[in-house]
């Protein structure tokens, strides 16, 4: 019997409900692309229609998941230089938004 592997997840986190929510998104490599956008539209939907969210915001060190809400309709609102270290390297972190007109 083989087990059931983990395509990816979405959800959500930091909410204010009926206003904002952050976004946060893991997708395994092998369902990037148009699987990976379509699931994380599908849950932006969810976030706008059923629970009532103004904003979705994400924020990443990962240029790819840039590329991935960008595809969206993510706007990004800042770079902070230098915010994060991953491995003992300075990183930037791109704060994006996503409004449900923007999707």
């Amino acid at each position: 019997m083989n087990p059931v592997k983990l395509a990816g997840m979405f959800w959500f986190d930091d909410i204010i409900i009926g206003h904002k929510a952050n976004a946060n998104i893991w997708y395994r490599r092998k369902f990037w692309g148009h699987p990976a956008r379509e699931a994380s539209r599908i849950a932006c939907r969810y976030g706008f229609e059923v629970l009532g969210y103004q904003a979705i915001w994400a924020l990443t060190p990962w240029r790819t998941a840039v590329a991935h809400g960008e595809s969206m309709g993510f706007e990004p609102v800042t770079v902070l230089p230098g915010y994060l270290l991953i491995d003992d390297h300075p990183a930037d972190l791109t704060v994006m938004k996503l409004t449900r007109e923007d999707l």
